[in-house]
């Protein structure tokens, strides 16, 4: 059985138009994980897709019993910031993907909770698990590209600076 969730009433109608002809789906109305964990239903995965990066981190929140053991999220922005709140709070990234849709990139991972904590700092500022990918370069490039447009805003002794500076110069060597 799969069951998909959406929070806004608009939202669930589509959802429940869309997934009429899908007898195996249920639609449950609510805010991401709650309608299934109220109920307890046992979930083998949870696709967590389509929203931002914060969003994506308050349902993984949700899961405070871990109820769940495997999630496949994919951004629709802030790909690195949710890669860095993955890492750094015990994820495991099993697999990765990047797919590109009418002109933009996006990056998905399937996750799973870690007993291990912390993340060797190379590795937070650079994708690895992308590396097979034939859009990586091009990731890398536009991750660059954007740094470079926004570092100039950025307070020089602001965390976010220093982060980013460190950042580009992980990435700034795949391009080359």
């Amino acid at each position: 059985m799969v069951y998909a969730t959406e929070k806004t009433v608009k939202g669930w109608q589509e959802l429940v138009q869309y997934t009429r002809h899908y007898s195996q789906i249920t639609p449950m109305r609510g805010d991401g994980l709650k309608p299934l964990l109220q109920f307890r239903i046992a979930v083998d995965a949870a696709v967590i897709a389509g929203m931002g990066p914060r969003s994506i981190q308050q349902i993984l929140q949700h899961d405070e019993m871990q109820m769940i053991s495997t999630f496949i999220v994919q951004p629709m922005q802030g790909l690195f910031l949710l890669r860095r709140f993955l890492l750094q709070n015990s994820w495991s990234i099993m697999d990765a993907d990047l797919v590109e849709e009418q002109g933009r990139l996006y990056g998905m991972w399937m996750i799973r909770r870690s007993p291990q904590t912390g993340v060797d700092p190379r590795w937070l500022w650079f994708p690895k698990e992308f590396q097979s990918s034939a859009w990586f370069t091009r990731l890398v490039a536009e991750r660059l590209a954007y740094l470079q447009r926004n570092l100039q805003y950025w307070n020089v002794n602001s965390p976010e600076y220093y982060n980013w500076q460190r950042e580009r110069e992980h990435l700034t060597g795949v391009t080359r």
